[in-house]
């Protein structure tokens, strides 16, 4: 074999393992995910049973602080996701590790700043405050309950690295199996301690911990017994930390304006047609959002690869796999919403235990969205893993602006099915441009400097300073 042939049957291969990685991620995922779905709900009528309504409204409003943990960690997983996919693919574990213990550093400061600010919010602040009055529960429970709460927030901050951890080393699988067995865990024991004596804060102690607990045994398996070797120990560098916070705040003010731009429409409608339209448009937006769970899934699992592939300056992979992953997702996407939509009267009916008609309006415009969505992600992923946010900056704030506009005059004229018909028309005209622009010139940037380690943008930067 010459020495050419050598080298394509080298970048073939790596191209297979690559592919290979990215699918794998992409269906655990997808199954991990609907079980983390589906535990809470079979979960719900167990504490709704066990605890009554007061404690159960208790327990379900302390839940909603663990959503923002997505958003605590000011964009640190997204930072050093594709730094540590590109360490990995190079096999530079010294650098590997560096990036995992800042990383780890940042984390756990947010989460110790946090700390001292939530447990002084609880004991200084009247429960009444933000929980109303509740004569039913006394407030050392509510405290009590908004501690557990609290330490499993604050430990869900750093743990979660784990799992990005894992994506970089094409062990996804086992990132998302850990996190099926902490939502299967949870509904276990939450169905045997309710059937024992326990006290209900037992109750809502095992139902909190299950899932934390999961991300540490994940983590000191990991560690300890499988890759000791990247476990983050060492020194911190300052320039490197300051960098990489930098860049951790980039993707979380890309978060907070992506997450605005698609979750504003409740309140256009509550301001416009008021709560009950409010509450129509929840039922029916909660119902098509699984689809969305593709989605995510597929962005979460790509980013790895693209990574590598953007430091190995595989163009040609990039391209086919973007084409290839757009149409998939595309047609997966498609074929689950018709699903979707055609059941969707039975389906809302069997969820709700009464009838509820979702608009055909509102319906197809959500599929509608649904796709749009689906066909960009793979163009935004590749932006993702080359930090290049700049053109996301441009697109979302211009589609927040636009979109308000179109759906404040929408709803006027088409009730709720013009909110979700208004964000079709602007993603389609504003964001499908936007992911295709930033990919061809994320495309262009990496063919042009040259850069071999596209992934590690903060890692320039530290190297600057120093």
């Amino acid at each position: 074999m010459v020495e050419g042939d050598s080298e394509n049957a080298t970048t073939d291969v790596t191209r297979q393992l690559r592919t290979r990685s990215m699918r794998s991620a992409l269906g655990s995922g997808v199954l991990a995910r609907v079980i983390a779905l589906l535990s809470p709900l079979l979960v719900l009528p167990i504490m709704l049973d066990r605890l009554g309504p007061d404690l159960f409204g208790l327990w379900a409003t302390a839940t909603s602080v663990l959503a923002l943990a997505t958003f605590a960690d000011l964009g640190t997983a997204n930072a050093v996701m594709s730094g540590l996919s590109v360490a990995a693919a190079t096999n530079d574990w010294t650098r590997f590790r560096s990036i995992s213990i800042h990383a780890y550093a940042l984390a756990f400061g947010f989460s110790s700043v946090l700390a001292v600010g939530l447990v002084l919010f609880v004991l200084v602040v009247d429960p009444k405050v933000y929980i109303g009055p509740n004569p039913g529960v006394d407030d050392w429970i509510v405290r009590a309950v908004m501690f557990m709460f609290i330490g499993a927030f604050l430990c869900t901050i750093p743990l979660t690295l784990i799992q990005r951890v894992q994506y970089s080393l094409k062990r996804a699988w086992q990132a998302n199996a850990w996190q099926a067995v902490g939502a299967l865990a949870q509904l276990g024991l939450v169905w045997w301690i309710s059937r024992t004596d326990s006290a209900d804060l037992a109750v809502i102690g095992v139902a909190i911990a299950a899932p934390p607990a999961a991300l540490i045994a994940n983590t000191l398996m990991f560690y300890l017994f499988q890759r000791r070797d990247v476990a983050p120990i060492g020194r911190l560098r300052k320039a490197e930390f300051s960098a990489i916070l930098r860049l951790s705040l980039s993707f979380f003010f890309l978060s907070i304006l992506t997450s605005i731009s698609m979750n504003i429409d409740q309140f256009l409608i509550a301001g416009i047609a008021g709560l009950e339209s409010a509450g129509e448009f929840a039922i029916a937006n909660r119902l098509f959002s699984v689809l969305g769970l593709i989605v995510t899934m597929a962005a979460l699992a790509m980013w790895p690869s693209n990574a590598d592939a953007l430091a190995s300056r595989d163009l040609a992979w990039i391209r086919r796999n973007a084409r290839q992953m757009a149409a998939f997702l595309g047609i997966a996407v498609t074929l689950a919403a018709t699903l979707l939509y055609l059941i969707r009267n039975p389906l809302t009916e069997l969820w709700l235990g009464r009838t509820h008609q979702i608009g055909a309006v509102l319906g197809l415009s959500l599929v509608t969205w649904s796709i749009l969505r689906a066909v960009a992600s793979p163009y935004f992923s590749i932006q993702n893993a080359h930090n290049h946010l700049r053109p996301q900056y441009i697109g979302w704030s211009a589609y927040l602006a636009c979109s308000i506009a179109l759906k404040a005059i929408l709803i006027q004229t088409l009730g709720i099915g013009g909110a979700a018909l208004g964000a079709c028309i602007t993603y389609l005209l504003i964001l499908i441009p936007t992911a295709w622009l930033g990919y061809r010139g994320t495309m262009g940037k990496v063919l042009h400097q040259g850069v071999r380690r596209t992934g590690d943008a903060y890692n320039a930067r530290a190297n600057r300073e120093s």
